[in-house]
C-alpha cells in the first residue's frame, strides 16, 4: 500500500525542491502504527504480535520502480523515512522488541551483501535510534 502511495505521488505530482504532502502524511501514518499497537495493548485488546512484526519485514527490502533513476531514488529514501518512522513509533511505544525481532533477526540476519547507500542510511538510523 504505502508503496503505491509513494509511486502515485511522484507520478503526480513530484517536485524535489518542495515537500510532498502525501509523503509527509504517509511518514505521519507510519509512527502512528505504534501508538495504535500501545492503544490496542493497554486497552486488553488481543492482537497478534506476528502481524505488527511482519509489518517491519514487509517494507523492509522493498524498492520503488520510476522510469527515471533520479525519481527512484528520491522516491526509496521516502520510503526509507516512512520504514524508519514506523520504527520510531514503535521505539517510542515500547515495542523494541518487536523492532529487534523483525529487523535485526529476521531482515539483516539474512543479508549477505549491501544492495546500496539507502539500504545503510536505513539501518545505521534505526540503529542510533536504539
Amino acid at each position: 500500500m504505502i508503496v503505491s502511495v509513494i509511486r502515485l505521488a511522484y507520478y503526480i505530482n513530484f517536485n524535489d525542491q518542495e515537500k510532498n504532502q502525501e509523503i509527509d502524511s504517509l511518514k505521519d501514518l507510519m509512527r502512528s502504527l505504534g501508538y495504535l499497537l500501545d492503544r490496542q495493548d493497554k486497552k486488553g485488546i488481543i492482537y497478534n504480535s506476528k502481524y505488527w512484526i511482519g509489518l517491519i519485514t514487509q517494507y523492509h527490502g522493498d524498492s520503488i520502480n520510476l522510469p527515471y533513476e533520479e525519481l527512484r531514488r528520491s522516491a526509496d529514501k521516502d520510503l526509507a523515512d516512512c520504514f524508519i518512522e514506523l520504527i520510531f513509533g514503535y521505539i517510542i511505544n515500547g515495542y523494541i522488541d518487536y523492532v529487534k525481532e523483525g529487523l535485526f533477526i529476521n531482515e539483516i540476519g539474512n543479508t549477505y551483501s549491501v544492495r546500496d547507500d539507502i539500504y545503510v542510511y536505513k539501518i545505521m538510523t534505526i540503529h542510533c535510534m536504539l
